[in-house]
């Protein structure tokens, strides 16, 4: 299962539902500010669960500041959890490449 997190999906709480699950989780455009802390709540504990079932995960970030950023999601999806990023706008990306890998 994929799954790809903008900002209002995350405002609306499905992808804390789908995240369990997931086996490549895609974060579009969000900065996961320190002012958005019951995302990080949510995501954070969804990851605790997945680690101690050993369920692998892979993340995609895909942002214009996604070097910044990486640490900051790093700090929630686990330090040993494989972050691939991508500095771009999504509007530019190339999702048929990004989903194919």
């Amino acid at each position: 299962m994929l799954i790809v997190i903008d900002y209002l999906l995350l405002i609306i709480g499905r992808p804390a539902k789908l995240v369990p699950d997931a086996e490549e989780i895609y974060v579009v455009g969000f900065s996961l500010s320190p002012f958005d802390t019951m995302a990080r709540l949510h995501l954070a504990g969804v990851m605790c669960e997945r680690a101690k079932k050993n369920l692998p995960t892979t993340i995609v970030l895909i942002d214009p500041n996604a070097r910044k950023l990486k640490a900051d999601f790093k700090s929630i999806f686990r330090a040993d959890t494989p972050i691939t990023i991508y500095q771009q706008k999504a509007e530019i990306a190339d999702w048929s490449e990004l989903l194919c890998d």
